[in-house]
């Protein structure tokens, strides 16, 4: 396959991707399938449809694809030409893909892993197989039909020997498949509570919360207070209103008021002038719009080594900034190491990153250990995507 057909190929994969987003490069690796090129309608087709089976990644291609600027993939593969791992690397086509070939030997999976968390986004080509033999379920009953193999084009990194459940059109004649369309790999969300060890980050920052009445603060004076290059100060201003449910045109119709500057369903902005809390909450009520203005708040976080709460005759000076009525927020942070896996259900789940920021309830030190709950889709025994992130 020349390198313009695969990168197209490897296009057009994207675009249809959902789930993991992988994409076949439509070609089976059995030489007697019988497939043909161009797409054309296949004939006497005994059987077509979605079946479930399980897929073994068996090995990688010695290639992979690469999606970033010419300068970008440049200088991802420095590394890897000067180790000898990438001997060619292609032209960047039109979506910006660069196809790159690995030496014979390269390992294809601790390639593609170095380039991750970079400025491109890789591909890889994992050789999938299915069971020798399998059952079907027809129209006319179960049939069992041959197994075959087949090229995957994949932004995920599996495990090779691993075997995972996959969603796949197929095309069967005479108890083989002839094609195959819209691979998937199975997932499921779970949440999975481990252990994590607190190893570095150790700090605390506090958040000022400011009533929507005072948010117009004087900046200045704020970061005045905590001028040491050992602090980080955030002020956050908010001037806006979030709907969720998201209001009707109706009911935006019905806010026409002077103060508002902007409006959509999801969200009202309210002009950074306007203080009149009281006004504004009647205003929406006689619109039959319920608002909350949001507080502002002032975040300040000190560095790994700095103690904040050391800090209190400060932090007390920021208070004095906004009215009363603000409240003093403290949150603890950490780095956590993970551990590698963790048994669920019979299964050794893989897949967790290293190393996690987190938000824990007390002060931590070096070395203690925290609850973890990380809310993630789990394709048969490998993490695939990683939602949320919480402790305790």
């Amino acid at each position: 396959m020349d390198k313009s057909l695969l990168i197209k190929l490897a296009v057009v994969g994207i675009i249809l991707a959902f789930v993991i987003q992988t994409f076949a490069f439509g070609m089976l690796n059995n030489p007697n399938s019988g497939i043909g090129g161009g797409g054309n309608a296949i004939s006497n087709v005994a059987f077509q449809g979605t079946v479930v089976v399980p897929a073994t990644v068996t090995s990688y291609k010695p290639v992979i694809i690469l999606q970033g600027t010419r300068g970008q993939v440049a200088e991802a593969v420095k590394p890897l030409v000067a180790s000898g791992a990438v001997i060619y690397t292609g032209e960047p086509d039109e979506e910006n893909m660069t196809l790159v070939n690995l030496a014979g030997d390269a390992d294809v999976r601790a390639v593609a892993k170095s380039l991750e968390g970079g400025n491109v986004t890789v591909y890889t080509t994992a050789v999938i197989s299915l069971p020798s033999r399998f059952n079907i379920t027809t129209p006319e009953g179960q049939r069992e039909i041959e197994g075959t193999t087949f090229d995957l084009g994949t932004p995920e990194i599996l495990g090779e020997n691993e075997t995972l459940q996959m969603s796949v059109y197929l095309y069967v004649q005479n108890g083989k498949i002839v094609q195959l369309q819209n691979p998937v790999f199975m997932q499921e969300k779970k949440a999975l509570l481990l252990e994590g060890t607190v190893s570095g980050g150790v700090g605390a920052s506090y958040a000022v919360l400011i009533p929507f009445e005072q948010r117009r603060i004087d900046k200045e004076k704020a970061k005045a207070i905590f001028s040491a290059e050992n602090y980080s100060i955030e002020i956050k201003e908010i001037s806006y209103i979030a709907f969720d449910p998201p209001l009707s045109q109706e009911q935006l119709s019905k806010l026409n008021f002077p103060y508002v500057t902007y409006s959509q369903p999801a969200s009202v902005s309210i002009s950074p002038t306007f203080t009149d809390g009281a006004k504004l909450r009647s205003d929406f009520e006689l619109a039959g719009v319920n608002a909350t203005p949001p507080y502002s708040f002032i975040r300040v976080a000190g560095n790994a080594n700095e103690d904040l709460e050391n800090e209190s005759a400060k932090i007390a000076g920021l208070g004095k900034l906004v009215a009363n009525e603000s409240s003093l927020q403290i949150a603890y942070r950490a780095e956590l190491s993970l551990p590698d896996y963790m048994e669920l259900d019979g299964k050794r789940i893989t897949g967790f990153p290293q190393k996690v920021n987190a938000i824990v309830d007390s002060k931590p030190n070096i070395g203690d250990k925290i609850s973890v709950t990380i809310t993630a889709w789990v394709s048969g025994s490998r993490i695939v995507k990683i939602e949320t992130i919480g402790t305790g």
